[in-house]
């Protein structure tokens, strides 16, 4: 069931305004490489930002778009396993995911102001 925009809390609504925004992250990427390739190889004259550049926008695009993915209920699942499952456990499963995913997050979290804080 897909609710209009205006009937979605304001997390989600943000959430996919921000998903639609930057998709266009993309376009941007790819027009940055075409033109990393063309003034490589037509001009000579390689570019030294335009890769990190898209790494960046990409990573931003990737972000956003898992949270985009999970709004939508669109993420990857293991549904062959959660079928099978009985039904407590599949009432369990979306907690336990989260949880993990908390964990993780906080775990990343961590480790990268590891690195920035002494920068």
């Amino acid at each position: 069931m897909k609710l209009p925009m205006q009937k979605l809390p304001i997390i989600d609504r943000i959430s996919l305004g921000l998903g639609n925004a930057l998709s266009l992250l993309f376009l941007v990427a790819v027009a940055l490489t075409v033109y990393e390739v063309v003034m490589r190889y037509a001009f000579n004259a390689p570019t030294i930002w335009v890769h990190d550049m898209v790494i960046v926008l990409s990573a931003v695009c990737f972000v956003i778009g898992g949270a985009v993915a999970s709004q939508r209920r669109n993420h990857i699942q293991m549904a062959s396993y959660a079928d099978k499952a009985p039904p407590v456990v599949r009432r369990w499963l979306p907690i336990v995911c989260h949880v993990l995913t908390a964990l993780y997050l906080a775990m990343f979290l961590w480790g990268a102001l590891q690195f920035a804080t002494p920068s």
